[in-house]
C-alpha cells in the first residue's frame, strides 16, 4: 500500500476570498487591467468564428484557410522575438502595446471593406502578428509591478477577467452571423478594441515611471 507523506496529508487548501484580493498590493494594477474585459469581450465576438466568416462571406472551406493559419499562429513566435525591439525604440512599453493593439484595431475596422481575397487574409495575418507582439510587452511590464509572491494571484485574475467575457462573445457572434449581419462582429470588437486601447493609455500610462524609480533608472 502506497504511503502519503504526512506534510501532504496535513497540507490545507488555501482559500482566497474577495477580502483577501482587495488587500493585496497589487489590487491597484488589478483594477487598471479592467479594460482586459473589453479585449476577451470583442475576442470572443469575432476571433473563434472567423473561419465562419470566411465561409459564409467567400465561401472558403476551412481546409482551404489551414495555410493561413499556420502562418498566423507562427506569428506568436514571431511576435514574442519582435516585442521587445518595438519596446525600445518606443522607449515604452505601455506605448508599445497602446500603439501596436491600436494598428492591430485599425485593421480589423477596415477588413469588411476588403474584397480581394489575398489582401484580405494578408491584412488577418497582419493584426494576429500585431496582437502578437502586443502580449508579451504587457505581461513584461506586469510582471515587474507585481511583487513576486502576488504574481500568481495576479496573473490568475487577468486571466480571469479577460476570458469570462471571452467566453461569453461567441454567442453574439454567432448570432449576429445567423441572422445575416456578418460584417458587424468584426466592428463591435474593433469598437471593443478601441474603447479598451484608450482606457489602456488612461489608465496605464505613468506606471512606468513607478517601475524606473524601484530599479533606480
Amino acid at each position: 500500500m502506497r504511503h502519503l507523506d504526512p506534510v501532504i496529508v496535513n497540507a490545507r487548501i488555501e482559500r482566497i476570498s474577495l477580502k483577501d484580493l482587495s488587500r493585496l498590493r497589487s489590487s491597484w494594477l488589478i483594477k487598471r487591467l479592467l479594460p482586459e474585459a473589453l479585449i476577451g469581450l470583442g475576442a470572443g465576438v469575432i476571433i473563434p468564428l472567423f473561419s465562419l466568416w470566411f465561409y459564409l462571406k467567400f465561401h472558403i472551406n476551412i481546409a482551404s484557410l489551414g495555410i493561413v493559419y499556420a502562418i498566423s499562429n507562427a506569428t506568436l513566435a514571431l511576435g514574442t522575438l519582435m516585442a521587445p525591439a518595438i519596446s525600445r525604440i518606443l522607449h515604452s512599453r505601455v506605448i508599445s502595446v497602446v500603439t501596436l493593439e491600436g494598428l492591430a484595431t485599425g485593421v480589423l475596422a477596415i477588413m469588411p471593406s476588403i474584397y480581394n481575397l489575398p489582401l484580405l487574409l494578408a491584412l488577418f495575418i497582419v493584426r494576429n502578428t500585431l496582437m502578437n507582439m502586443a502580449n508579451p510587452l504587457l505581461t513584461s511590464l506586469i510582471n515587474e509591478l507585481v511583487p513576486r509572491e502576488e504574481r500568481g494571484r495576479v496573473f490568475g485574475l487577468w486571466n480571469m477577467i479577460s476570458s469570462i467575457p471571452r467566453a461569453v462573445g461567441p454567442g453574439i457572434g454567432g448570432y449576429l452571423m445567423d441572422i445575416g449581419y456578418l460584417d458587424l462582429p468584426l466592428y463591435i470588437t474593433s469598437a471593443l478594441y478601441a474603447t479598451a486601447v484608450v482606457l489602456f493609455y488612461a489608465l496605464l500610462r505613468g506606471v512606468e515611471k513607478g517601475v524606473r524609480v524601484v530599479h533606480g533608472t
